[in-house]
């Protein structure tokens, strides 16, 4: 274990070495997966080396020396399977896999304040070996020199290392600096060899790459101090390569992948930025505390602009009032323009593209239907689509619980799949989109579906619905049966769980989010979860209403219409009040009854004309009756204590133009709740209940 207080870093220095490594070893991951899946074409390979060698820099830098050791391990892999030296397999891939996890576990430690874990010796040896070979069979320490050009066949004996070095593109004078190089190398070990030789560098010959060989007693001080030279962008020592590569030099140029240039001079290319001109970096890095203040404030601005909105409405009903009114309906409308384009602006700063989740699930996909034995095609759409980054954060274990529930329950064998006539490789696919200022998630696979009969028999067993119930059941309500606490319809337990166990906590987070989980599933055909999700939990177009004497708000694109409905209209169906619109019969829930619960048990009718918001679950519609529509608004979400956010339902708070504080509600979730609550389930605070 390594001591982080032993480094040399300031806490700025530290955020930044943090988030740089971490972008890195993402890439690194995303592109060894590209890797294993289509093959190692020069520009993935070029990319992915790129990152193990910033990784491997900044660790130098930073005195991380554990992680600049497995970094440069990690490298020498990528160069020599860059180079045609070594192919693309299954355990170098495994094995580079884990030297990012170990990694990235160093610098869990470090952001933590906690010892730095030295790098597992099996994870070096594995780099060494190229994954596949174990040491001593020709595959130990001696095979990670792979040099980059064809060395001569007449070396002298006594070497330990080969070093390459790579001059800045942009000097101007490259031979000089080279040898500069030569000379302070010359400094820290004996030089046996050089290409440039030393004196075709004295005359001012040579390239913007040098490479030599030499006896060194301390590999990692001769690198530093080759670094030290000016206009030296790489630095590399490697331990001396094999008697093959000795005796014959490197495999023809003709056997590296298409497109790779061998030789110190790609390695230099690969080191820098590509060629051209040079990007404009258009982003920044912004601490996520001072988005959500300048958030807050904007919040401020909007409840400021309702507020003058309320007068200016006040003004126009008074007499001889008008021309004060429509000074101040002026002022109010320019107030809301630069509101509105400032808003908008934080809101587009605080999107990030959801392909920031998507990207952990491809090693996920490989790791566990490896380990269940499935073979599994993961397919992403839409990563692209952006998203609140408080939702983000927030959908990324949902997502786990049900790509893991479909990798193990979901997906057949390949033998399975066979059988059923399918192919033997299974599908997932996973994508988002947007509709209707929402974004919706699904997660959906080609496996055997969801058994309803099944499910419903499990829900009797245990006692969840009466068997007269279960008669009543329809498909859409089967699948909602998955989403209770402890609901599984597997018959043994296993690490990864079986379809059902986890799903209440997906449900839970999702409509603790504002958003909505829905069901679609075929037998034989597979499954599909499809999660609507609002763009930003900042601000929200919401429908106000009243009922009970509380003015509440519903989020606009949850609910269809409003209408209003005869007493005579209204009929009963099951013991349930409802009504038909337009062809569609929608049974009716007041929310007073939600709001207050004694009311229920006041025995609240609806026997006179209603006003009802039409709100769509599943393929149907259901109907909240409330007293009147107040308007609707855009409005500042606010958070919920830890007792009130718990209630099933509520989704937050937002203060009006006249001061008070409504609530905001989900109305799926609420029409939930009305239903358990028909049905005299107990209330349990914060626990789903079935519909």
């Amino acid at each position: 274990m390594t001591d982080p207080s032993a480094f040399t870093l300031s806490d700025e220095e530290r955020r930044l070495f943090l988030e740089e490594t971490s972008e890195h070893l993402t890439v690194l991951e995303e592109g060894l997966l590209k890797m294993e899946r289509q093959g190692a074409d020069a520009g993935l390979l070029a990319e992915v080396f790129r990152s193990a060698h910033s990784v491997k820099g900044a660790a130098g830098i930073a005195g991380i020396t554990a992680m600049e050791q497995l970094a440069h391990q990690l490298e020498n892999l990528l160069d020599q399977i860059r180079s045609g030296a070594r192919p693309v397999t299954p355990g170098a891939v495994d094995a580079m896999l884990q030297a990012v996890d170990c990694l990235r576990r160093m610098t869990d430690a470090l952001d933590q304040g906690l010892p730095l874990p030295e790098p597992p010796a099996g994870v070096l040896e594995a780099l060494r070996a190229g994954g596949d070979q174990a040491p001593g069979d020709g595959g130990g320490p001696e095979a990670t020199a792979a040099p980059a050009g064809a060395l001569p066949q007449d070396l002298p004996e006594g070497w330990t290392h080969l070093v390459r070095v790579h001059i800045d593109e942009a000097s101007p004078l490259p031979a000089a600096r080279a040898l500069q190089a030569f000379l302070e190398a010359q400094r820290h070990a004996r030089i046996l060899w050089s290409d440039p030789p030393e004196d075709a560098l004295e005359t001012g010959q040579g390239d913007r790459s040098l490479v030599l060989a030499v006896e060194a007693s301390d590999a990692g001080v001769l690198e530093r101090a080759l670094r030290s030279v000016p206009e030296v962008v790489g630095v590399q020592v490697e331990a001396r390569p094999s008697a093959v590569d000795q005796g014959a030099g490197r495999a023809p140029a003709a056997a590296a992948p298409a497109g790779t240039t061998a030789g110190p001079a790609a390695e230099a290319a690969d080191a820098a930025q590509p060629a051209g001109a040079p990007a404009v970096d258009r982003s920044v890095r912004v601490d996520v505390s001072l988005l959500d203040e300048l958030m807050n404030l904007v919040g401020e601005l909007v409840v400021d602009r309702g507020q003058l909105d309320d007068i200016a409405e006040i003004l126009r009903a008074e007499r001889h009032s008008h021309e004060v009114a429509a000074r101040l309906t002026r002022v109010t409308e320019r107030i809301g323009r630069v509101t509105a384009a400032l808003q908008s602006t934080v809101l587009r700063a605080r999107m990030l593209p959801v392909e920031r989740i998507f990207s952990k699930f491809p090693r996920l996909v490989r790791d566990v239907s490896r380990q269940l034995g499935k073979k599994v095609e993961l397919i992403i759409t839409g990563e692209d689509t952006e998203l609140d980054r408080r939702v983000l954060q927030q959908i990324g274990d949902p997502l786990m619980h049900l790509i893991r529930n479909a990798l193990d329950h979901g997906l057949e064998t390949p033998e399975e799949r066979q059988q059923a006539g399918k192919p033997p490789v299974g599908r997932l696919h996973l994508s988002a989109h947007h509709a209707n200022n929402r974004v919706i998630i699904t997660v959906a696979d080609d496996g055997r579906g969801i058994d309803a009969r099944r499910v419903v028999a499990k829900a009797v067993d245990r006692g969840l619905v009466s068997p007269q119930r279960a008669q009543e059941l329809t498909e859409t309500e089967i699948y909602q049966l998955l989403f209770m606490p402890g609901f599984s319809t597997a018959e043994s337990v296993s690490n990864l769980s079986g379809r059902g166990v986890g799903l209440d906590v997906v449900r839970r987070n999702i409509e603790g989010l504002g958003g909505q989980v829905s069901v679609q599933s075929a037998p034989g055909q597979g499954t599909t979860f499809s999660l609507s999700l609002p763009l930003t939990l900042a601000t929200i177009r919401a429908l106000l209403v009243e009922a009970g004497g509380q003015v509440v708000a519903l989020p606009l694109d949850a609910v269809t219409e409003a209408v209003r409905v005869r007493a005579d209209q209204i009929e009963t169906l099951r013991q349930q009040p409802v009504v038909q619109v337009r062809g569609h019969v929608v049974p009716l829930y007041a929310l007073e009854t939600y709001l207050n619960p004694s009311a229920a048990r006041r025995g609240a009718t609806l026997g006179d004309d209603i006003i009802v918001v039409l709100v769509p679950l599943g393929s149907r519609y259901v109907g909240i009756v409330v007293d009147r529509i107040v308007g609707d608004r855009e409005i500042v979400v606010k958070g919920l204590g830890k007792a009130l956010g718990q209630i099933q339902g509520l989704t937050g708070a937002t203060i009006l133009g006249d001061g008070t504080v409504a609530v905001i509600i989900d109305p799926a979730a609420v029409v939930a709740a009305l239903r358990a609550e028909a049905a005299g389930a107990a209330v349990r605070t914060g626990a789903a209940r079935a519909v």
